[in-house]
């Protein structure tokens, strides 16, 4: 039930044009997203995601509609996104600046496991949708860009 109105609620945010045609983004209510091809450390993700698109950033996910539209248009693959406790252990903030208004740990997450302090999708599906764990930020895995839609 929570899925099929996800997905009602996803179609209706979906819009067209409005993003780079450098690569394929996908555009959702009111931004671009990019998924790598590739696998690499955080921070080189970090790097990475200006050079997709201008003014692109490690994605930031502010509700579980734009965490389904994640979800179901990329289907996990250990993807990192812009969350991430580096500054202050256990104080997580978003790459873009944004404010940190939803997050959805998975159950006994984050663990801070041997110093982890940036966050990923995991390639697990679950019932309760792309729950987020923390990892070790020198791990290599695919990442996702965000950037603003244009008009």
């Amino acid at each position: 039930m929570l899925y099929q109105l996800l997905a009602v609620t996803l179609c209706a945010c979906l819009a067209s044009a409005g993003c780079p045609t450098n690569v394929e983004w996908q555009e959702f209510d009111g931004f671009c997203y990019w998924r790598s091809t590739y696998a690499t450390s955080w921070q080189q993700a970090v790097i990475a995601c200006p050079t997709v698109g201008a003014g692109s950033q490690l994605a930031s996910i502010h509700s579980l509609i734009e965490n389904a539209f994640v979800m179901q248009t990329y289907n996990f693959g250990d993807t990192w996104i812009g969350l991430n406790d580096i500054e202050t252990e256990g104080s997580f903030q978003w790459r873009d600046g944004s404010k940190v208004d939803f997050t959805n740990w998975a159950p006994e997450q984050p663990d801070d496991i041997h110093g982890q302090d940036c966050v990923h999708l995991p390639y697990y599906n679950n019932p309760n949708g792309a729950e987020w764990d923390d990892q070790d930020c020198e791990n290599e895995l695919h990442f996702l860009c965000k950037l603003p839609a244009t008009a």
